[in-house]
């Protein structure tokens, strides 16, 4: 979708969240946190997160798919609880919500299959 991601910085340890690598640096290397992390020196990397638009959950962002991929026939169609989707003569995916089958679908229109296994015990 060449969509630009926000960016943040996070520590692979603890999880906190920083909007810069400085900012990251400078709080990570504080030895009050370090001693409080670890009871000594945290060796954690930090880690660059690129975070887009949720389009698997979001039905605007996920018709931005079907509009960006306009060029192929596409059917949407629900099937008792589950959505079915297919861009051109790609096989038709299966997804939970119409969101889902949408992004699963376009995925597959451009050779990337993408298996979801559902936790057990989790709700559907």
């Amino acid at each position: 979708m060449q969509d630009h991601p926000s960016i943040h910085w996070e520590d692979a340890a603890a999880r906190f969240r920083f909007d810069s690598l400085d900012e990251a640096r400078d709080v990570m290397l504080d030895p009050i946190l370090q001693d409080f992390l670890s009871g000594g020196r945290c060796e954690a990397p930090l880690l660059k997160v690129r975070e887009f638009r949720a389009y698997s959950t979001t039905l605007e962002a996920a018709w931005a798919v079907v509009e960006r991929l306009s060029a192929e026939p596409f059917q949407l169609r629900k099937e008792g609880r589950e959505w079915t989707a297919a861009f051109g003569n790609c096989p038709v995916v299966r997804g939970a919500s119409a969101e889902q089958a949408i992004c699963l679908a376009a995925l597959r229109s451009i050779g990337c299959e993408v298996r979801l296994e559902v936790a057990k015990g989790s709700l559907r």
